[in-house]
């Protein structure tokens, strides 16, 4: 391969890989549909997503989404990845995204914006080309028109490589989108602009981004980057994106960057000719290999010694074998291998788009992008067309509308001294106690002489055990022996600098959401348990329990502490259970133990909430929970009268998903009430 004067110079610097550093943006056309096969209108289902992830077309069944913002090839990818599952999440199991680009004339298929690295620009001109009188607007300029003046010369091997509608009823053609979207224009082209600012760059597969700046005095226009609209989608791809096809863009760009332009008294000549190429291509027969392979071989092997070269950190090998293979063989080519597999058969085309739903949900429950309560928050941002974006996915912050969110839940309106008192869970009961909210009865363990020395003090009565620091208990509703206490006790101290010996309270546990001070959600925690159903043993209803709760990525565990309840209650796992009987796995229900939740803020009564918020107010807990227990939440709460509500513990945050997974009733929509208090003015 060859390189012009720039060329050489990011080659002698070392800077052949920084020139594939390209920013990028995309927007992708998605169509809707309904498993019943009925027509969607977008705007009424999705009535305020509209802002800068999501905009309408003039097809009601199809929209937008959009990467808002400027960012590296892998960062653009993600971006769409989570932008695809969040409207997935938004809408319901009734619809699904079609796999394949569609020959409706609101679809515009996908449109890729990139920047060149404009620091590499800027010194390159300083260091190389400042000497030569030229501006650094007009040098900017003529790199890339430079690069869209090859881009369009070899439009047609991109749009070989990356044409997915073979649809038609009659013919089969490579690209009947293509073929019916964009080759009108295409013949128009008669002569090529000679600037990058000329109005007449419409027709061309490539294009520049034009954008206005003040320079002095006066206003000019300046390219902002390249652009190119109509590559169809990948239906083998769940976003509908092949990262190859950003690469391959990515190879030309940087290559033709730094490789002589295009000879003057050639460039319509050879433009013309490659628009009759192009057309060849998309009219052409899906299983047909490229035309003039051997130019596009050459081509691919140029690109393929400029990666070598550039000492790419991307291992491409598997790229270039696949690309080599395609352009000689029609029918292992995107367009070929989609007439091979799915040819124009609506059912495998709907059994495709449903796999690639299920593993975009997998990779959801798997937090693959980012964590469930952080995902639950950006649906609702997305639903309401309210901007965000990722800050880290390891300490699971996000942005949201300008403000900083963590876990789903905490803002900076809360202090350190507020957050330390939650973490202890003996200082937030003291905290509480301070403020006159009655609290049960507890004792610090460090060790088994403080044990033996404090032990005559809950030796008679119902206690629960738990960590000073760390969340989860167990409740002892029969005072158990010293000896197996004091095992209990050990086993916590072995993880936490201290215990806590808690006396038991009457009545039922309750987990209150707190966002901007308000109570939003009150879960009534059912411990874990399995109910008779008249023929099946307790062992065989764990087990069907488990694999329910397994589908629901949940832990439904039987251990020792749910064999002891069992024996307890005077039952054995081969006892058939009548139906309807249920019997308790444990007297707690603390996180992860197979507990259930009933959502009861519509049963409450009301003179509980300004209660709950009295309470968070005074622990400070701006957002986050409390663990309460309400004897009987119907009765109308007075505050001269004892236990009617007693306080446990307070947390920062909490799992957002079991506001969701309620054993009966429906869920109230917690992301968007978080939202809204989490970002207000």
């Amino acid at each position: 391969m060859e390189f012009d004067d720039f060329g050489n110079w990011l080659k002698k610097n070392g800077y052949l890989s920084a020139a594939m550093r390209l920013r990028w943006q995309l927007t992708v056309s998605r169509q809707v549909c309904q498993q019943n096969g009925e027509t969607v209108n977008l705007a009424n289902l999705l009535p305020d997503a509209v802002g800068e992830n999501v905009s309408w077309t003039t097809a009601t069944d199809i929209l937008l989404l959009k990467t808002p913002n400027w960012v590296s090839q892998k960062g653009v990818l993600q971006r769409l990845e989570l932008t695809t599952q969040l409207l997935l999440q938004t809408l319901n199991n009734k619809y699904y995204l079609k796999p394949q680009t569609s020959l409706n004339a609101a679809d515009k298929g996908i449109t890729l914006r990139w920047q060149l690295p404009e620091a590499l620009l800027q010194q390159s001109y300083q260091e190389k080309f400042k000497v030569l009188g030229v501006n650094y607007l007009t040098y900017r300029s003529q790199t890339y028109l430079k690069i869209l003046q090859q881009l369009n010369k070899y439009q047609w091997i991109f749009r070989y490589l990356t044409a997915a509608t073979p649809q038609g009823t009659g013919k089969i053609h490579r690209s009947d989108f293509w073929q019916q979207q964009f080759t009108a224009k295409n013949r128009q082209i008669v002569k090529v602009p000679q600037s990058v600012t000329a109005s007449d760059w419409q027709n061309f597969s490539f294009q520049p981004i034009l954008s206005q700046m003040r320079v002095g005095q006066q206003i000019v226009e300046i390219v902002g980057g390249i652009e190119t609209t109509g590559m169809e989608l990948n239906p083998f791809y769940s976003s509908g994106v092949n990262p190859a096809s950003l690469r391959l863009l990515k190879l030309l760009t940087a290559y033709f960057w730094s490789s002589p332009g295009l000879p003057a008294a050639n460039i319509d000549v050879d433009l013309q000719h490659s628009n009759k190429l192009t057309r060849q291509v998309v009219l052409g027969n899906p299983f047909a290999g490229v035309p003039e392979l051997k130019t596009a071989i050459k081509l691919l092997n140029h690109l393929a010694d400029f990666s070598k070269i550039a000492a790419s950190s991307q291992n491409l090998a598997d790229d270039f074998e696949y690309w080599r293979l395609a352009l000689v063989d029609g029918s292992q080519n995107l367009s070929g291998r989609i007439v091979r597999q799915l040819g124009n058969n609506s059912l495998k085309l709907n059994q495709l788009a449903q796999k690639n739903q299920t593993k975009m949900l997998v990779e959801w429950q798997q937090e693959k992008l980012l964590d469930h309560n952080s995902a639950e928050l950006l649906t609702a941002a997305f639903s309401q067309g309210k901007p965000f974006q990722i800050i880290s996915p390891a300490e699971h912050l996000v942005e949201i509308a300008g403000h900083l969110i963590g876990d789903g839940l905490l803002t900076d309106s809360t202090g350190n001294l507020g957050q330390r008192c939650w973490k202890n869970r003996q200082l937030a009961n003291q905290l509480a106690a301070a403020a006159g909210w009655q609290v049960p009865a507890q004792w610090l363990i460090q060790n088994k002489t403080e044990f033996q020395q404090k032990y005559p003090n809950f030796a008679k009565v119902a206690v629960a055990i738990k960590g000073q620091h760390y969340t989860g208990s167990q409740v002892f509703r029969l005072p158990p022996s010293t000896k197996f206490l004091w095992q209990q006790i050990k086993q916590v101290l072995q993880n936490d600098a201290g215990c806590l010996i808690e006396q038991a309270q009457p009545g039922t546990c309750y987990r209150i959401l707190i966002a901007g001070g308000q109570p939003l959600s009150v879960l009534e925690r059912l411990p874990q348990q399995i109910v008779g159903d008249g023929h099946s043993t307790i062992q065989q209803l764990i087990r069907k329990k488990q694999e329910l709760f397994r589908q629901q990525q949940r832990d439904f565990p039987f251990q020792t502490i749910e064999s002891t309840v069992i024996d307890l209650q005077g039952q054995q796992l081969t006892t058939v259970l009548p139906r309807g009987t249920q019997l308790l796995l444990r007297f707690d229900s603390s996180y992860q133990t197979g507990e259930e939740y009933l959502e009861m803020f519509s049963e409450i009564d009301p003179s509980y909430l300004p209660v709950l918020q009295k309470l968070a107010a005074d622990l400070q807990v701006v957002n986050g929970v409390l663990d309460v227990i309400i004897p009987n939440l119907y009765v109308k709460f007075r505050r001269h009268t004892p236990n009617q509500l007693i306080f446990l513990n307070a947390h920062q945050t909490t799992d957002l998903r079991i506001f969701k997974q309620l054993k009966i009733g429906e869920p109230r929509p917690i992301a968007k009430l978080i939202l809204n208090q989490l970002i207000k003015k």
